[in-house]
């Protein structure tokens, strides 16, 4: 049977968005990985096709990983500082915690580009934020309790989350 004029201009239009959607996010995908070097983790789980095995798969798996090292809950670490150093700006508390994601060796920070005055100043100022802890003490601190998670993103009403690896991978279903 034919299909009417109406339903071919519907399903065109679907199909253009479709389009224009896919491309946008590869343009994005491409431009993240060529201005930060990054990379998107992609993981293609195999279906069971032996014998015995559930050959179906309901949905396809979604693995959510952060790219940058600066996925975290700047409330909590702001409130650190705060209370463990007075009168600093916004901005200088950014720094700050930008100065420690540097030097624990993660790249794209570009302190680089600041004065060597000012960004030994910003590291005197991370040493007494730090106080007695050690430098893996800040480092579970700061990425592993106050990095943002993948429930701190996901949408409870929307989507469920199972833990499958150590390396921060999730498995989201509808």
């Amino acid at each position: 049977t034919k299909s009417n004029p109406s339903q071919r201009i519907l399903w065109s239009g679907v199909l253009l968005l479709v389009a224009v959607i896919f491309t946008l996010f590869t343009y994005q995908v491409l431009r993240d990985y060529f201005g930060f070097q990054t990379t998107t983790k992609l993981i293609v789980k195999q279906v069971g096709t032996m014998v015995g095995q559930n050959s179906t798969m309901l949905l396809p798996s979604l693995h959510v990983c952060p790219k940058n090292p600066d996925h975290l809950n700047y409330d909590v670490l702001f409130s650190d500082i705060d209370q463990r150093l007075e009168n600093l700006t916004r901005e200088m508390k950014q720094h700050m915690v930008l100065y420690f994601i540097a030097g624990n060796g993660f790249m794209n920070t570009e302190i680089y580009k600041w004065d060597i005055d000012y960004r030994n100043s910003v590291g005197r100022l991370v040493d007494l934020w730090m106080g007695p802890r050690t430098m893996m003490e800040m480092f579970r601190f700061v990425f592993d309790e106050n990095g943002i998670q993948c429930e701190d993103v996901s949408w409870k009403s929307f989507w469920s989350f199972e833990r499958v690896s150590h390396d921060y991978d999730y498995d989201l279903r509808l």
